[in-house]
């Protein structure tokens, strides 16, 4: 079955956005808890981040694959920056951007980046890697009911993220990109539940 891919991202993009606006409400209301400040900051970050790629044929090509999936990358960092101010302890600046910085230099190697297979790969393993992350952060201090949901959700998340590099090598065409197969729709609908539950439980995790 094939979708359209502008209303799959189009809702993805609406997801992240809401998320993240009403993660920044709830901080307003309780500023002592940065882990939603962070996390909602993350999510309209990536939100901006897949705007900018899905509009890659309307902008120069290489600006949209370099630029959005940075911004998605950097908006997930924060995010982890957030699970570790939950456990009050510090995000070093260079952590948060180092999984941009490492694809911004991919994205300036051509031989390895005109690999879509190879491009699908790098992209995958720094965003699950910053999932991993974060979800061991929020599993580890103070034990609290709400974590292990939360570090569930990630992990299972960073799985489903992984699972497009095997989905990529074995059905995707070479110089074709993974979103324009019917692979999408799986792809955007499992991201758009993750974010939205996400919200949910890290708005618990804190009350």
């Amino acid at each position: 079955m094939w979708f359209d891919p502008t209303t799959l991202f189009a809702g993805l993009i609406a997801s992240l956005t809401v998320s993240g606006l009403v993660l920044l409400w709830s901080w307003y209301e309780d500023q002592s808890e940065l882990i939603l400040a962070r996390g909602g900051s993350g999510f309209l970050l990536a939100g901006l981040g897949a705007a900018v790629f899905a509009a890659r044929d309307d902008i120069p090509h290489e600006l949209g694959q370099m630029v959005g999936p940075g911004m998605v990358m950097l908006g997930i960092g924060i995010t982890w920056a957030g699970a570790r101010a939950f456990n009050r302890r510090p995000a070093p600046l260079w952590v948060i951007g180092l999984g941009t910085v490492l694809w911004i230099g991919f994205t300036l190697t051509p031989p390895l980046f005109e690999s879509t297979h190879v491009r699908t790969a790098v992209g995958c393993a720094i965003i699950a890697s910053y999932l991993l992350l974060a979800a061991l952060e929020i599993r580890s201090g103070a034990p609290l009911r709400g974590r292990t949901p939360l570090a569930v959700l990630l992990m299972l998340h960073a799985l489903f993220v992984m699972l497009r590099v095997p989905l990529s090598l074995g059905f995707v065409p070479p110089g074709v990109v993974p979103v324009q197969t019917q692979w999408l729709g799986a792809i955007v609908l499992e991201g758009m539940v993750f974010v939205q539950i996400c919200a949910v439980l890290l708005i618990a995790l804190t009350k």
